[in-house]
């Protein structure tokens, strides 16, 4: 991934739209969901696939991805292959902060 950007947002699916319109998913539209730290949470996860969808919606093909036992190897290896990567937040921490690396 050459020319990143970062968009940091909370309730990511609201934003994705507006995000999406600035970028050219004809040159690849793989998307990373790293949802390491959902794993954690218990109970209703509407909130991650209220994002996951939005993101389907906005053009992107979605992959689930988890970095727990990973090392840094691994991780960029397998990441490269990716045009985008978003991260979910981690709810259990109150972190609500949403990555999107593209």
């Amino acid at each position: 991934m050459s020319g990143q950007q970062l968009f940091l947002t909370s309730n990511a699916y609201i934003v994705i739209p507006s995000i999406v319109k600035n970028l050219d998913l004809s040159k690849g539209n793989k998307l990373s969901f790293i949802l390491t730290a959902s794993e954690g949470e218990k109970g209703d996860k509407t909130w991650l696939e209220d994002d996951r969808n939005a993101l389907k919606k906005a053009g992107f093909t979605v992959t689930d991805y988890t970095i727990t036992g990973k090392n840094e190897d691994t991780l960029k290896r397998d990441l490269s292959t990716f045009d985008y990567i978003f991260l979910s937040p981690d709810l259990t921490k109150l972190v609500t902060t949403s990555y999107v690396f593209v």
